[in-house]
């Protein structure tokens, strides 16, 4: 049941209509019912994982404020069993696949177990939710939940579970046990968000990703040129896929009540690695940040060890992304990038203002590398994604990398139209909320906007065909 269908929209007006009738103290209940309703609508077999990894949480996070003696190996025992969990369903069979070719290199004898293990949807994200929340529950950072109906609706928020956002605990469970009444201000403004994620998913992103797919698919068969577009179309559909599904998220939590965590910043006009990192999918950077940077040592220990903290942390992000070691290499690209940004970038005078060139070529040189990372991302193997960088110089004529691409001139020029739309609205959402600004207007000039973007996702729903998951589903 993506956010796109037709079925999620009627399970989300029923759920919507039947937490406001309710009164506050049974509303977790229909809160938790909708969970286990859309979680069963992927594979209701999993649901049965996801109440384990709960009720040990729920349970190992007292124990942490009660037995100071006894915490700490709890709190590793806990946390090493969510780990557990998660490595074996999703990274069992990638080390199986790592280990045949290692030892098939060396011609050392050895026999992959014939096993396939399916990967629970968005085990990668409650998983490491639930251990954020041990680790601020056993730091002092946050008090045990004591209720455990209530958490569970935490651990399996329908909204987050799939994609995202990261939530933490300490943002989240206040909101659930503080009495609302329902708001329409703040229901019209989720709705325009969610809208919004609507656009970016099915207009942007899905129009897009078919032309993508046609090149990194057929790799050999494609001009550098033919590569390069598509290596920029994916950096375009990959952000919509993502903070569409993220704004559609906060859409969400607004139709219920909810603040969740905002994961995008128009993260393509960072001018460095790190300044990407902390408007892309800040959810998970922050994350990582807190729970693997700072707790290796982060930059308390020298640059060396900084820099070998930083190398870690992206490693394990790549990892995280994916069982594949397209993924890790990923990783390293912006771990590297982050060690090498910090060794020659100049410290600047807090009173001394870059000049606009420099921004410029910092802002140029940080598309680039995040662009040439993507390749990695993409790519269906290691092997393919070598072949991509080396030959994205080699020449290709305008209607050869329009024939690669499957793209007409027409089609081409509606995709740059949607590039530039984007780009317009990111711009301008770096100084103003858009969406609050839209709000503010007459309303039959707000409605006939949104209007227009309704009938843009209908018509583009079907003309794409069938419902397109999130790309972030899969991890």
């Amino acid at each position: 049941m993506s956010f796109s269908s037709i079925s999620f929209l009627i399970f989300m007006v029923a759920v919507f209509m039947i937490y406001w009738i309710l009164p506050h103290q049974y509303r977790w209940v229909a809160l938790l019912a909708a969970n286990v309703i859309f979680y069963a609508s992927f594979d209701a077999r999993f649901l049965l994982l996801i109440l384990l990894l709960t009720t040990v949480s729920f349970f190992c996070a007292p124990l942490f404020e009660q037995k100071k003696k006894a915490a700490k190996p709890l709190f590793i025992c806990a946390v090493l069993l969510i780990v557990a969990v998660l490595a074996v369903f999703k990274y069992t069979s990638f080390a199986l696949d790592s280990i045949s070719k290692i030892t098939a290199y060396f011609a050392i004898p050895f026999t992959t177990p014939a096993l396939k293990l399916l990967q629970p949807i968005g085990i990668s994200f409650f998983s490491f939710q639930m251990i954020g929340y041990l680790s601020d529950v056993y730091t002092g950072k946050c008090k045990a939940y004591r209720h455990f109906g209530k958490f569970a609706v935490f651990t399996s928020f329908f909204a987050t579970i799939t994609s995202g956002p990261i939530e933490r605990a300490g943002h989240f469970l206040p909101q659930l046990d503080e009495e609302r009444s329902f708001d329409y201000e703040k229901t019209v403004y989720g709705a325009a968000i969610l809208l919004t994620g609507l656009v970016k998913k099915v207009v942007i992103a899905d129009t897009v990703a078919k032309y993508v797919d046609s090149v990194y698919n057929n790799l050999r068969s494609c001009s550098g040129a033919s590569v390069l577009f598509a290596t920029l179309l994916f950096a375009l559909q990959i952000y919509c896929d993502f903070s569409g599904y993220s704004d559609m998220a906060v859409g969400l939590g607004k139709l219920l009540g909810f603040d969740l965590i905002i994961n995008f910043r128009q993260p393509y006009f960072a001018r460095s690695i790190r300044e990407f990192w902390a408007s892309w999918h800040i959810s998970l950077s922050t994350w990582l940040r807190d729970y693997v940077y700072i707790p290796l040592g982060g930059n308390r220990k020298g640059s060396a060890r900084r820099n070998l903290n930083l190398i870690l942390t992206f490693l394990l992000s790549g990892l995280w992304h994916g069982a594949n070691w397209t993924y890790v290499l990923w990783g390293l690209i912006h771990g590297l990038a982050q060690v090498i940004e910090n060794t020659i970038r100049p410290k600047k005078k807090e009173d001394a203002p870059e000049k606009s060139g420099v921004q410029v070529l910092q802002w140029l040189i940080t598309f680039v590398i995040v662009c040439l990372a993507w390749i990695f991302f993409r790519a269906n193997s290691v092997s393919d994604a070598f072949y991509a960088l080396t030959h994205l110089v080699m020449r290709g004529s305008f209607m050869q990398t329009l024939a690669d691409l499957g793209l007409t001139v027409r089609a081409a020029l509606k995709v740059l139209l949607m590039a530039a739309g984007l780009f317009a609205y990111d711009l301008f959402s770096r100084k103003y909320d858009l969406i609050r600004l839209l709000h503010q207007q007459k309303l039959p000039l707000r409605w006939v906007i949104y209007t227009v973007f309704a009938v843009m996702v209908i018509i583009l729903k079907i003309h794409n065909g069938a419902d397109a998951s999130f790309i972030y589903f899969q991890f």
